[in-house]
């Protein structure tokens, strides 16, 4: 496209300033291209927005030449061509420019030459007959050529033109034009107004209406219409009616608010009408949980208030249903509220004050105004009578569903109050002995309570148990040192050699549960309880629920039943707490107990180990002394200064070099091994939680300590502990206790939060409940407060986990063979 089609195109996106003379010559070329052409068999003017327009789309029935999009030559029987005025119109030549590729002599897409050229005398009219001739190959002109191919094809197929011989685009083809229009027009004139109908339907639609640019665009194209029909040769039937339909176009632009408002009413009422059908859904689940809640409990209740908990479905089985029921009812109530808030909103329409010129515009308008009050009226009575019918039902299931949470607290405190029972029972069944232990269980039966770093021979195996976080359980081998087993569950089984080569036996370690997990298990329960018990217990208003929930809640909140009710929590109540006081003073004894096995399992261990270095130092020394022997009768190379080993001395200095190096790696592993022990032991001394107390616990309701236990009392005193730390410390060599700076720790009255670092939350109020017993020994100072809750090490002699894991299996086969050598030298 050159530079003046550019700023042509450029001038016709910005809109063209025209001045009154243009005007006038614009209307005219409009009016005589619409008169001439108006039905035309081989023509169609279609003028583009605009009053007048100044642009059109002519569309020609006749047949010509063009090329396809696979380009290929072929026949189109109904080109088109757009025309566009410029600024400069009418001394400026209309722009024209095919829209499909034609092939023609004279025909680009930048444009078709016509012969003669444009004047300003000429008129459009005379212009369309011009590119129709030019199209239908009736001409063509051979000295303007803009498509050499195409001429050189009408060159050689001459014989082939014109393509349309029976094309004819003289304004007289198929008669004269005004009878064209009589013959016509009626037809034209009943589609629009069909047209403006639907486009009133559309601006009053639910659905998304048209757009003011719209409205005013099919506006402005139907008065371009019919303005055929308004000149005075016209008939007067044809005029009078045009002239409605020209009135209803101008109008309706400026009355498309009227329609908006008519549109939200409809729109309300379809929301009404919505809200109304899910009332009715609403209802209809409404009843159907209503028959469900009602099969869920079939026999009356009984007189006595235990009994008729008893009577009660299992609450995960009510709990389930109360929820569907909430769920229902609380949807069914939220519609219900929804459907108000539409009644609300639906109006009548507003009166209007002002009305447009356009007959026909008004009785539209009257009719949708009718249509749409209609549409209020009936709205509103269907949702008034959805309201009606759900309300009463909703209030019905309220009330029940309030009963219902009644119903289901009673079995909540019934199975509250039956899980405390089992749990103070299987408390007092374990004992002091039994809690915070272990049970060993094989082929031979179920043996123990054990406890915790405690040394158990079973067989020709001997063994330890540690317990560290809540339900974390490891078995250890106290032969070689190393773990044979852990688990997370509480609970583990493995394999233990028989008195036979060869045969093993499956062996369970089943711990139970710490004394800081029970009390805080019992001291939830009973806070619950009576929490629930108080809920129940306070004045209610007046139920007006109608099943069988009110009459359980009738005879669960009688009087004489909440005084049997509270005096059960009562005797409860200080059961646990005696039962709580009880762990609070066994769970630190526990702990005392745990430290001196350790210990003890350590003071065993260490001085073995300490032989097995001094025999590794031993040899090491002697392996040095024979490689000094080796490098004494060996030359030395005089650049390096590395010794020569003679070939008769080298198998002596090989088997020495290694000796020296295994001793070596021994002697470090063992160093290891006592830096670690330390490492383990020091948690447990430095945490007053983790160290406990030695004074022996008088349980009030538990069973007493046993007698094994009772007898290590004198080993778990301070000072019994003391001279086990202290020869500890001589053995390893290195400081085990908390320095004396550190703070001391809290006394038996004072108990920490019980014991943190095995991953049990306190809780405050549990803090300052431990009886307090100013008898009892105080256990080590602390070396830091930091530390108070230092996890204890989850490995044999380890701090960190990742140290212990990763030494673990290199270790654990030398271990092994120290025992092996210590075994064949005893032997």
């Amino acid at each position: 496209m050159d530079d003046s089609h550019m700023a042509r195109y450029a001038a016709q996106q910005i809109g063209i300033a025209w001045s009154p003379e243009q005007l006038v010559r614009l209307e005219h070329e409009w009016r005589q291209l619409q008169r001439n052409f108006a039905y035309h068999p081989h023509v169609r003017v279609i003028p583009m927005p605009g009053n007048p327009p100044a642009e059109y789309q002519v569309e020609f029935r006749a047949r010509t030449l063009y090329i396809r999009e696979d380009g290929q030559l072929d026949y189109i029987a109904a080109p088109s061509v757009h025309i566009w005025l410029p600024p400069g119109y009418p001394h400026e030549a209309p722009v024209v420019r095919p829209v499909e590729a034609l092939f023609h002599p004279n025909v680009t897409m930048d444009g078709i030459g016509v012969n003669p050229g444009w004047e300003p005398t000429r008129t459009l009219a005379q212009l369309v007959q011009q590119i129709g001739a030019v199209l239908a190959y009736h001409t063509y002109d051979p000295w303007n050529v803009w498509n050499p191919a195409a001429m050189d094809w009408a060159s050689a197929n001459a014989a082939y033109l014109p393509t349309d011989p029976g094309a004819s685009f003289s304004p007289n083809a198929g008669g004269e034009p005004l009878g064209r229009i009589c013959q016509n027009g009626k037809g034209t004139l009943e589609e629009l107004r069909g047209q403006l109908q639907t486009l009133c339907g559309a601006l009053v639609s639910t659905d998304a209406p048209p757009s003011m640019q719209e409205v005013r665009g099919f506006c402005d194209q139907v008065r371009l219409t019919t303005n055929l029909f308004l000149d005075d040769d016209v008939p007067e039937s044809l005029r009078t009616t045009a002239t409605e339909l020209d009135q209803w176009a101008e109008a309706l632009p400026a009355v498309t608010m009227v329609f908006e408002g008519l549109r939200q009413r409809h729109i309300a009422c379809a929301a009404a009408l919505m809200a109304a059908g899910k009332l009715a859904e609403s209802r209809r689940n409404l009843i159907k949980e209503l028959s469900s809640f009602a099969e869920l409990v079939a026999p009356a209740p009984l007189a006595d208030p235990y009994q008729a908990l008893g009577q009660l479905p299992p609450l995960p089985k009510m709990q389930s249903a109360q929820v569907n029921f909430r769920v229902v009812t609380v949807e069914a109530e939220r519609r219900l509220t929804a459907a108000r808030t539409r009644l609300t909103a639906l109006a009548a329409p507003d009166q209007r004050t002002s009305f447009s010129h356009s007959a026909l515009l008004e009785q539209v308008i009257e009719a949708e105004i009718a249509r749409a009050t209609r549409g209020v009226q009936e709205a509103r009575e269907k949702v008034e009578s959805a309201i009606g019918t759900i309300a009463p039902t909703v209030e019905r299931a309220k009330d029940e569903l309030a009963a219902f949470g009644r119903v289901i607290g009673w079995r909540e405190y019934g199975d509250l109050t039956a899980k405390s029972r089992e749990l103070i029972d299987r408390i007092m069944a374990w004992g002091c002995a039994g809690v915070q232990a272990y049970f060993v269980e094989n082929e031979g039966g179920i043996f123990g309570p054990f406890e915790f770093e405690q040394r158990l021979d079973l067989g020709e195996s001997a063994l330890a148990v540690r317990n560290t976080p809540r339900t974390t359980i490891e078995v250890f081998d106290l032969k070689t040192g190393g773990k044979l087993a852990q688990s997370d569950t509480g609970e583990t089984t493995i394999q233990l050699p028989g008195g036979e080569e060869g045969v093993r036996y499956e062996t369970t370690f089943r711990m139970t549960s710490r004394c800081d997990d029970l009390w805080v298990q019992v001291d939830y329960l009973t806070r619950q309880i009576a929490e629930r018990l108080g809920r129940l217990s306070k004045p209610q208003t007046a139920s007006k629920a109608e099943s069988w929930a009110r009459a359980y809640d009738d005879v669960l909140s009688k009087p004489a039943a909440l005084a049997r009710f509270v005096e059960e929590t009562r005797d409860g109540m200080l059961e646990r707490d005696t039962v709580v006081s009880d762990l609070k003073q066994l769970a630190r004894f526990k702990e005392r107990m745990t430290t001196q096995f350790l210990l003890e399992r350590h003071a065993e261990m260490v001085p073995r180990f300490k032989k097995y270095r001094a025999e590794a130092v031993e040899q090491l020394n002697d392996a040095n002394k024979r490689v000094a022997h080796v490098f004494a009768r060996s030359q030395r190379d005089v650049e390096t200064g590395n010794p020569m080993i003679p070939t008769k001395l080298a198998g002596e200095y090989d088997a020495q070099t290694k000796r020296r190096d295994d001793a070596q790696r021994k002697i470090d592993r063992l160093e290891r091994r006592f830096e670690l022990a330390a490492a383990q032991i020091r948690p447990r001394l430095s945490s007053a939680t983790l160290y406990g107390s030695a004074h022996a616990p008088a349980p009030m309701l538990l069973a007493p300590l046993s007698n094994d236990l009772l007898g290590r009392v004198a080993l778990i005193d301070d000072a019994a502990m003391d001279d086990q730390v202290a020869a500890l410390e001589y053995e390893l060599q290195t400081t085990l206790r908390p320095s004396a700076a550190a703070a001391p720790p809290p006394l038996p009255g004072q108990m920490a939060a019980p014991v943190a670092a095995e991953g049990v939350a306190a809780q405050p109020e549990l803090q300052a409940d431990i009886i307090e017993d100013a008898s009892a020994p105080e256990p080590p100072s602390l070396a830091n407060a930091a530390i108070d809750d230092a996890i204890v090490p989850s490995a044999p002699f380890a701090v960190d986990e990742e140290e212990a894991v990763a030494e673990e299996q290199e270790e654990q086969a030398d271990w092994v063979d120290l025992d092996a050598g210590r075994a064949a030298r005893e032997s």
